[in-house]
């Protein structure tokens, strides 16, 4: 199951990342690609990684020579490919006001006797206020599947639709929220284990979580209509209606465009304190975007133009004890009734979705 893997994958990664990883990573960071054997020109650049800094912020890039070494001829310093002005050993990098949030590489290039040695280093761009936080008001509940592994779900025309996941289990359907009967269904392959669903210009995409492939249906018949290919893996999915937004399981926000399904862009999720990771189902909700945080009780609002954090809505114990069991998971599912104004949040497994109102804590 996709949480047991998640749980695994992110213990090798922590392991990896406190080991050899970390120190590779480190490696990479501080070595140049200098001529094997040559006597090094450079033997430090800062800022060094996981140094972090603010939109409006002035970074000082700039190196440090080796000892012995001679003065270089020339060194040339670029950020994000702009290449810094200066001949000193310390630049100046203006970051804008509305800078995007994320991990900035420069490199610095430096040149003695027709000879060249490169350096790299990175840091990272956190947004300059913190989120808001809230927390909920339950408007009303209406009856779920607690046999639907709620992956993707949206509002169209009064109806709530839904995509849920795990092979042989894994369907596209429609339900009436007031019964929570199914009132279409559309099953995949038993190999595939759906996640993400959209709706746009009346068709509905449905990514799978570990295949690289996805399903376009028309969305009155749920015929298939067509199918794209993408790399890694899929988990949410939400339009602006005009792109389509895709979370992996990163940080990191894909901007899609429909046709071909060919990637525009990428931006990372971070607040004040970080990247926020295990991005999951995507709604587009009055120019933000809402993501479930997988395997916590959070949905985060985030700024599209820049990835930066603008709220955390915290929905701790929204389903109540006695209405959990063995088979009950994570929350996971946001629906948004633009006409309505109303809200709809539900979790795998869950035996109610429910309509809320977010109250400031």
């Amino acid at each position: 199951m996709k949480r047991i893997a998640f749980i695994l994958l992110a213990w090798l990664g922590t392991t990896a990342c406190g080991g050899n990883g970390r120190q590779a990573a480190e490696r990479r960071t501080s070595e140049g690609n200098g001529s094997s054997g040559a006597r090094a020109m450079l033997a430090s650049v800062h800022p060094v990684a996981r140094s972090t800094y603010r939109p409006g912020d002035t970074v000082s890039i700039g190196y440090v020579l080796a000892p012995h070494a001679s003065r270089p001829d020339s060194v040339v310093v670029l950020a994000d490919g702009e290449r810094l002005p200066g001949n000193d050993s310390m630049r100046r990098y203006v970051l804008a006001p509305d800078r995007i949030s994320g991990r900035v590489a420069y490199r610095v290039e430096a040149f003695r006797e027709g000879k060249k040695e490169v350096k790299v280093g990175e840091f990272t761009v956190l947004p300059r206020q913190k989120p808001v936080r809230y927390g909920y008001r339950v408007i009303r509940s209406y009856p779920h599947d607690r046999n639907a592994y709620t992956q993707g779900l949206f509002w169209h025309d009064g109806y709530l639709y839904e995509g849920t996941g795990r092979e042989g289990k894994s369907v596209l359907r429609k339900t009436d929220p007031v019964t929570g009967n199914v009132l279409q269904e559309k099953k995949l392959d038993d190999r595939y284990f759906g996640e993400g669903i959209v709706l746009l210009d009346g068709k509905i995409y449905q990514l799978t979580w570990q295949h690289n492939r996805g399903f376009v249906y028309d969305a009155d018949t749920f015929e298939q209509a067509g199918e794209f290919g993408y790399a890694g893996e899929g988990w949410g999915l939400a339009t602006d209606g005009q792109r389509l937004y895709m979370s992996d399981g990163t940080e990191k926000i894909r901007v899609i465009f429909p046709d071909g399904f060919r990637q525009e862009r990428t931006f990372g999720v971070y607040t004040d304190a970080g990247a926020v990771r295990y991005l999951n189902e995507l709604e587009w909700i009055d120019g933000e975007l809402w993501a479930n945080v997988f395997m916590t009780d959070e949905i985060v609002r985030i700024d599209p133009k820049t990835g930066a954090v603008t709220g955390i809505v915290d929905l701790s114990g929204l389903l109540p004890a006695a209405e959990r069991d063995a088979d009950t998971d994570v929350l996971n599912g946001i629906a948004w009734d633009a006409e309505g104004r109303r809200l709809f949040v539900t979790g795998k497994n869950w035996s109610r979705v429910f309509e809320i109102a977010l109250v400031k804590k």
